[in-house]
């Protein structure tokens, strides 16, 4: 099981795949699992993260906050985030060095 440790929280991920990193967001209260079939797919050309939104799954919350995912970005992450205008290769860069 994969975690990232975010402030506030516990983000389940996964991560198949080789070549250019594509992000499966799922709508809320969507996770990793809807992209299961999808994933498994576009695993054959690319690095496929998908993820269970803060709150929502597998991402469980710290403390006594409440699943509340209105006004937050996307997808938090050390250093930066996705969503709210954020740069997709930013985004990419902060996520891989993150991972490894």
């Amino acid at each position: 099981m994969s975690i990232l440790h975010v402030p506030g929280a516990r983000l389940y991920y996964e991560v198949r795949g080789d070549g250019p990193l594509l992000v499966l967001i799922p709508g809320a209260p969507g996770n990793a699992r809807v992209f299961t079939a999808l994933a498994d797919q576009l695993a054959q050309r690319y690095t496929v993260l998908t993820y269970d939104r803060r709150g929502f799954s597998r991402s469980v919350l710290d403390g006594a906050q409440v699943a509340n995912t209105v006004g937050r970005p996307v997808l938090e992450l050390p250093g930066g985030h996705i969503g709210y205008g954020a740069e997709p290769v930013e985004f990419a860069r902060e996520l891989l060095a993150a991972l490894n």
